[in-house]
């Protein structure tokens, strides 16, 4: 039986932390988030952050098991992959937060 590496428990974990975060919990159930760090995880913070550890995991896995062209491009490509995500989830924490809260609900 394969050992599972580090590196693959690392993606496993990123995808789950990136699940957990797109996950609509105010819809899901009878609450209402009030607290400014949890609304900044539910507004996708945390899901963001998921991902920028999964490219940072999963690229590095997938040039190791492509050859040619095809890990050049991924190569090329990987830089600016990490530098969209990382810039959309640096300045989803500087933005202000909504500020919503639910009325007439309850």
């Amino acid at each position: 039986m394969k050992k599972i590496t580090w590196r693959a428990k690392l993606s496993i974990c990123a995808v789950i932390i990136t699940l957990v975060g797109l996950i609509p919990w105010e819809s899901w159930f009878s609450i209402e988030l009030r607290n400014n760090t949890l609304q900044g995880l539910a507004d996708g913070e945390l899901a963001l952050g998921g991902i920028f550890l999964l490219v940072c995991t999963g690229f590095p896995m997938i040039l190791n098991y492509t050859k040619g062209f095809t890990q050049g491009f991924l190569f090329l490509l990987l830089p600016f992959v990490l530098l969209v995500i990382g810039s959309i989830w640096v300045i989803s924490f500087f933005l202000p937060s909504a500020q919503w809260s639910d009325e007439y609900i309850y």
